[in-house]
C-alpha cells in the first residue's frame, strides 16, 4: 500500500533513530518535522493516488520527504565526522 506523508516520516524515524528513542519521542519528532516543513495540510494525505498516479501536491510532499531524509543523513554523517576528528 501507499503511506501518508506522516506515515512516511514514521517509517523513516523507525529506520534511522536508535531503539533507545521512545515511541512518544519519535511521535514528537515526526510532528515537529511536519510542522517545521509546513506540511500540516497534507500530513494525512497518501503520497500516491489510489490508481498509483502521482498527484502534483502529493508529489511535492514526497519530494520534501525525500530531501528531508537526505538532509538528516548528511547532518548525521557530518556530526560523526566531527566527532572522529576531535
Amino acid at each position: 500500500g501507499t503511506l501518508s506523508v506522516k506515515e512516511n516520516f514514521h517509517f523513516s524515524a523507525a529506520l534511522r533513530l536508535p531503539s533507545s528513542v521512545s515511541q512518544e519521542e519519535r511521535e514528537q519528532r515526526v510532528n515537529n518535522v511536519v510542522n517545521e516543513l509546513g506540511l500540516q495540510h497534507c500530513a494525512d494525505t497518501k503520497v500516491r493516488h489510489p490508481k498509483e498516479e502521482l498527484v502534483v501536491e502529493h508529489a511535492i510532499c514526497k519530494l520534501i520527504i525525500n530531501h528531508y531524509c537526505r538532509i538528516i543523513a548528511i547532518v548525521k554523517l557530518a556530526f560523526k565526522t566531527l566527532k572522529e576528528l576531535q
